[in-house]
């Protein structure tokens, strides 16, 4: 936004909650808002089947990578500078939420609120520090099952909350995830083990290992 003029930061925004909304709507769920550059989606009865949401979730969040790997690709052809620093990170969470109109009388809106609606916008904030694109909760792994590839990250405590949850990067679809990503992906969560029991340096040395390679 410092580097654009008003014409040329509202098309790059445009643009971008296009290709980041698309996937959603291709995925069956529903774009609740936008918040800035920030697009905020649910899926869920009556939209979709409770056996498949998170899945789909899931799927929406793939395809707005790789929508975002293109428009990138794009940006740089046309005309913007250091469009290569140009991306977007994803936080998903699986849970009960409250859905319905909700606002004073004069302006009310459809949303969704609840724990998984914080959970997820927490984890959109922690995908960045942990370098992921994609990161979800443990019930949203839980329920994709193994339709899709996860690692296992780390065990967070998320801003308003006082219970650790177990979070996991989503890798891809389990038929397109190369052997050696699956490799490294198995390394990192041994690595977690010694961590979690308090064993610092056996850890230090797993983790070490991985940055080697």
């Amino acid at each position: 936004s410092e580097r654009l003029d008003a014409d040329g930061l509202t098309d790059l925004l445009n643009r971008f909650l296009t290709a980041v909304t698309r996937p959603i709507g291709e995925a069956g769920g529903i774009t609740d808002k936008y918040i800035g550059d920030a697009a905020m989606a649910c899926w869920g009865p009556p939209f979709t089947a409770e056996p498949t949401h998170a899945v789909d979730a899931c799927r929406a969040a793939l395809g707005q990578i790789a929508a975002i790997d293109t428009m990138r690709e794009a940006l740089a052809a046309e005309w913007l500078p250091n469009a290569q620093h140009f991306d977007a990170v994803v936080g998903i969470a699986t849970g009960d939420v409250l859905a319905g109109d909700i606002g004073p009388p004069s302006s009310r809106n459809f949303t969704v609120i609840g724990n998984a609606v914080n959970l997820a916008a927490r984890l959109e904030g922690a995908a960045k520090r942990y370098g992921a694109r994609i990161v979800v909760s443990e019930d949203t792994r839980n329920a994709v099952g193994e339709a899709m590839v996860f690692r296992e990250l780390d065990r967070l405590t998320v801003r308003g909350s006082h219970r650790p949850v177990r979070i996991y990067a989503l890798l891809g679809h389990s038929d397109a995830v190369a052997p050696s990503v699956l490799n490294l992906a198995a390394r990192y969560e041994a690595a977690l083990a010694p961590l979690y029991a308090g064993d610092f340096k056996a850890a230090k040395d797993a983790f070490s290992s991985l940055c080697e390679d």
